[in-house]
């Protein structure tokens, strides 16, 4: 028989199975607070030129968070080195740091200034110390730690936004603010020694390598340079620069770089080298601290490489922003040449031709008194050829009895004249097409010539670079991705119009749908950020800033005579940026011609309007299009773009219906004149602009709808008596009184589309 497991025993098995899930949790529960503990116990130790430190005052309110009890025990771990050690107490230190702890409990600075002035409280009690009981030397070293412990605080609270260890993307100045810190825990260190071994000098080298490996070796040069100045400030051998520059030089050589275990003999072979240049003085860097350096770069440098390109990648030129700057530099030159190009078009010549000349021409051409007519009797010859072609411009008959210029001239040709204006009236109306067509022709080029210039204008400011928003974004989700584990990772974050886009790559083979609401579910939570999936493709998942508004929309549709073929075509739409196209297309007639026409009508306007064009400039490419396709097919185009960030609605009509508004219990008709879609070369659409508020509802409706009522007064009492809250619903309301005020067959084709505009905070949850 088998025994059931105790419920201690149930209990201990389920806490083993998750200890590896809360095992990350743990670690950056701890990792802060053993990293507040050993930043106070090191910092007190740091002397520049002989300054007391001042480190620790700066270190305590540079945080955003309160100080914890692993803070006070870090100074009295320091405190306790001191005694044991039989160094100077400097006891006042760690009362004013006391104090200060004390002070951060209940009070936090706010500012930078006011993190700057709470490390001067900190100070006070040792310089006042100083000023009683100590020598002049000492009153002026501990005076000369206030503004340094000042600047200090000052660089180190605009760096902080928290104390973490992440793997997300810090911002700029979190990079900062993490170098300065490790440089003033390098000069700390540099105060301990295990036998020959500095600790200081032994994580300076491995520094170099490290920094050297990520950035090249320029950077590993400057990092030899800077983290051996900060060493020769607290008092080391300024020789230790040397070894520790020539090992940025090698740490970015290829060969080198690709072989970390050539690292530690190396490293040890520069500090040997430094040596042997000055014999007379002993290793600023013992070889041994050299070796250990390079070793400890070898075994961790995977781990240390992956944090360090967080801190030290961006801090260079030749990384991401110098590609974005580059990107941006070669989109605008496109651009310059592509609106270049526009301004460079041939102008269509105006090649009208005068009355007399055009019958001239033809007229003369073979007569053999031409050149007496035109010479000697030029004027009256002219004034002849005005008056002809103005009489057949007119329809009369061109005759001595009608036109005493002629009797008067004594044309030899004047039988012909009749017959030879109509003749040049028909090649003045040939050159006046031609014309037209050149300039129709050129205003299309132009149109997609600007249209261009016009997206590339775009994605120069979207590859100019990153701003601070887009690094607070990217550093919010990359740690959102780290907290939840998610196998996915930080495309780019981006914010368009101050609107946040974003992109993720899944890792992992399966589908990470499910992963990525919760992700949403925890941006919204935790971070106050409201996402949306806007594209899912490929193993690649966008997302959007929900707006503030969400629109639903209903659309209904019936053909002419009941049959399941409309002549109407619609769409309503999600775009990029938090807008909602809606779109209502009417083709001429019925059935399935007019649906071929107002389908491709409608697929165009989105292909274009997707590809970056303006809505007039869509507008002015498609009728051009149809035109060339069609010469004698219409399709009417209602066009509403709704901003739901704003609710503002910019509307394009080209002889469509025309649109409510419902307001509560208030209509409002908005119409606009126009021609359709594909009769004019000139396509002129109306522009009307409004704004609708939450709760409203927007009527979009083809002329079978419209013209099925009576009148104005029976549509309006049709929609109040359609109104309902689901859109969808009351598109079937609205077209079912259109069809039983029209009758059982409706006569033309008939399509409703309504759309609801809701604050999404008041939207019911799903």
């Amino acid at each position: 028989m088998i025994s059931a497991p105790r419920p201690a025993e149930e209990k201990r098995t389920k806490l083993l199975r998750s200890l590896p899930e809360r095992l990350p949790a743990l670690c950056r529960a701890v990792l802060p607070a053993l990293a507040s503990f050993l930043c106070l116990l090191l910092l007190p130790f740091i002397r520049w030129f002989d300054i007391p430190s001042p480190f620790a005052a700066a270190f305590l309110p540079a945080r955003r968070e309160k100080p914890d009890l692993f803070a006070l025990l870090g100074l009295a771990g320091s405190l306790a080195l001191r005694l044991l050690w039989g160094l100077p107490a400097d006891l006042w230190q760690y009362i004013g740091c006391a104090g200060l702890w004390l002070l951060l409990r209940k009070y936090r600075p706010a500012t930078d200034i006011q993190a700057a002035l709470y490390t001067l409280l900190g100070l006070l009690p040792r310089l006042f110390a100083a000023c009683l009981t100590g020598t002049a030397w000492d009153a002026i070293t501990a005076a000369a730690g206030l503004p340094m412990g000042m600047l200090c605080a000052f660089l180190m609270h605009h760096c902080f936004e928290e104390w973490h260890e992440s793997y997300a993307q810090p911002r700029a100045r979190e990079r900062f603010g993490v170098q300065l810190l490790f440089l003033l825990m390098l000069s700390a260190l540099g105060f301990f020694r295990i036998g020959s071994v500095n600790l200081g000098q032994l994580m300076a080298t491995a520094a170099v390598w490290m920094a050297a490996a990520v950035n090249g070796s320029g950077f590993g040069a400057a990092a030899g340079l800077i983290c051996g100045s900060v060493l020769v400030m607290s008092g080391h051998d300024y020789r230790l620069v040397f070894p520790l520059c020539l090992c940025g030089l090698l740490g970015g050589l290829r060969g080198i770089s690709g072989t970390r275990w050539l690292v530690p003999p190396l490293s040890a072979l520069a500090c040997l080298l430094t040596g042997c240049l000055t014999p007379a003085y002993r290793q600023p860097i013992h070889w041994l601290a050299g070796l250990l350096g390079g070793l400890l770069w070898a075994v961790f440098a995977r781990q240390l490489r992956e944090k360090a390109e967080l801190y030290l990648s961006d801090a260079l030129p030749g990384n991401s922003a110098m590609e974005n700057d580059f990107v941006s530099q070669r989109i605008a030159h496109m651009r310059d040449a592509v609106e270049e190009i526009a301004h460079a078009l041939p102008r269509p010549g105006d090649d009208a031709v005068a009355d007399s000349e055009a019958l001239g021409s033809l007229l003369c051409a073979a007569c053999t008194n031409r050149e007496l007519c035109w010479s000697r009797t030029r004027k009256a010859t002219e004034e002849l050829m005005t008056q002809s072609m103005e009489l057949a411009r007119e329809g009369a008959a061109v005759a001595e009895s009608g036109l005493p210029a002629l009797a008067r001239h004594g044309c030899l040709r004047a039988e012909a004249i009749d017959q030879t204006a109509q003749q040049a009236l028909v090649a003045q109306k040939k050159r006046r097409h031609r014309q037209h067509k050149a300039e129709y022709e050129q205003t299309l080029t132009m149109t997609h010539l600007c249209a261009m210039a016009g997206t590339l204008s775009e994605l120069s400011a979207l590859a100019a670079g990153r701003s601070a928003g887009d690094l607070q974004a990217a550093h919010v989700i990359s740690l959102a991705l780290d907290e939840l584990r998610l196998p996915a990772r930080l495309c780019y974050a981006r914010r368009v119009d101050g609107h946040l886009q974003a992109a993720l790559e899944m890792t992992s083979l399966l589908p990470g749908r499910r992963a990525v609401e919760g992700l949403i579910t925890y941006l919204e939570e935790q971070e106050g950020l409201s996402l949306s999936v806007t594209r899912v493709e490929k193993g690649r998942i966008e997302l959007e800033e929900t707006p503030v508004y969400t629109a639903t929309v209903g659309t209904a549709s019936i053909g002419a005579g009941g049959s399941s073929i409309s002549g109407d075509a619609c769409v309503a739409k999600h775009c990029d940026g938090g807008r909602m196209l809606m779109v209502l297309c009417d083709g001429m007639g019925h059935g399935q011609e007019a649906r071929a026409q107002s389908e491709k009508t409608l697929e165009l306007l989105q292909l274009l309007l997707e590809a970056g064009y303006s809505r007039r400039q869509a507008i002015v490419a498609v009728n051009g299009i149809m035109l060339t396709a069609c010469r004698e097919c219409f399709t009417t185009v209602d066009l509403c773009d709704v901003d739901l960030w704003t609710g503002r609605v910019l509307c394009e009509k080209l002889g469509a219906c025309a649109t409510w508004v419902v307001r509560g219990d208030h209509l409002k008709k908005v119409e606009a004149p126009s021609l359709p879609l594909g009769i004019l070369e000139e396509a002129k659409p109306c522009h009307v602009e409004y704004t609708l508020h939450s709760g409203d509802i927007l009527l979009l409706m083809s002329d079978g709808v419209a013209d099925a009522f009576r009148d104005e007064d029976d549509l309006k009492h049709a929609i109040g008596e359609s109104l309902y809250i689901q859109p969808q619903r009351m598109a079937d309301a609205l077209l079912r009184a259109a069809l039983m005020a029209g009758g059982d067959s409706p006569r033309d084709d008939m399509t409703v589309m309504v759309l609801l505009l809701i604050n999404r905070q008041h939207a019911p949850r799903e």
